[in-house]
């Protein structure tokens, strides 16, 4: 039980530096003007039509699905970034020892 709680402790605060350091990404990004790429629009357009989720030819829901999508891959990357400066941090711990 000792060596589950500070795993779990550290899952849990990597989720929401994760969420946070995301968050804090997409505001950074859509503070500048946000025009979605037609590369982007139409097929996210086209799936959201054909899965059902919007009526054809409504575009701003296509446009939140986008801010939606941008979300999740600003969270990606920053857990990305944690996930690779912990590596490297127990890799330096570990080299230098007590």
């Amino acid at each position: 039980m000792k060596r589950i709680m500070p795993r779990v402790a550290y899952i849990i605060a990597f989720i929401v530096a994760s969420v946070f350091g995301g968050l804090y990404l997409v505001k950074f990004v859509f503070r500048m003007p946000f025009w979605v790429p037609d590369w982007l629009f139409y097929p996210v357009q086209a799936a959201a039509e054909a899965i059902g989720l919007i009526p054809p030819e409504d575009g701003e829901d296509a446009e939140v699905i986008c801010g939606i999508l941008a979300l999740i891959g600003c969270i990606s990357v920053v857990a990305l970034a944690l996930r690779l400066a912990s590596i490297l941090i127990a890799r330096h711990i570990r080299r230098r020892g007590p």
